[in-house]
């Protein structure tokens, strides 16, 4: 990200994920973060605008992470979502679409969505919760689901293709919306090391 900047600012994408990662983020980059997604209240939960942005941004750097660990690994992948170009987004462009797409060597084309558990939730409470039908959105597009949970240094895979497992819908209080849970996710996670063994089966 050097010499990138948000748009409409002056503001260096570098400095502003150095210091999130650094946990040392000036007024002016929070300021920011609360000025481009305060209008996102549907999808901040309990979250205060500038809380809502640091996660997208660990996400988007998770997201990094995860492409150049793949390719190192010699499978191909890139961004596809809306958000690839790590920018903040109306809440109209804001979608459940999953945001990579992995090739195998024979050319076919499979979307990957990647979520990360930051406090362990799935491990420790044995769940796992999908808003704004994002659920749906995986069954549809019969996606590979890869969830990883750092603090564990466990993992699971789901491969939409094949999963049978009907979820259930339910109202989640904490996000104050419906959502659809799998509540055996704990069940389905692995050391991380094999994680990688297992995408590269499906």
């Amino acid at each position: 990200y050097q010499d990138q900047k948000f748009p409409d600012s002056n503001i260096p994408k570098k400095d502003v994920f150095n210091s999130i990662i650094n946990k040392e983020l000036p007024d002016q980059y929070i300021k920011y973060l609360e000025s481009k997604c305060e209008g996102l209240s549907h999808h901040m939960d309990r979250r205060k605008p500038h809380e809502y942005g640091i996660d997208l941004i660990l996400g988007w750097l998770s997201e990094d992470a995860l492409i150049n660990f793949l390719q190192k690994n010699n499978i191909k992948s890139n961004l596809e979502g809306n958000d690839r170009y790590r920018e903040f987004l109306s809440a109209r462009k804001i979608s459940t679409q999953p945001d990579i797409k992995i090739t195998s060597k024979s050319g076919d084309m499979r979307l990957l969505e990647y979520m990360c558990d930051w406090r362990d939730t799935w491990w420790t409470k044995g769940h796992l919760d999908l808003r704004d039908n994002k659920y749906i959105k995986l069954q549809n597009d019969k996606a590979i689901f890869l969830g990883i949970s750092p603090l564990s240094m466990k993992g699971f895979i789901i491969d939409f293709m094949d999963d049978k497992q009907k979820w259930e819908k339910r109202f989640n209080p904490a996000y104050r919306k419906e959502v659809y849970a799998d509540d055996k996710i704990k069940e389905k996670m692995k050391p991380l090391k094999d994680i990688l063994g297992l995408l590269k089966k499906i």
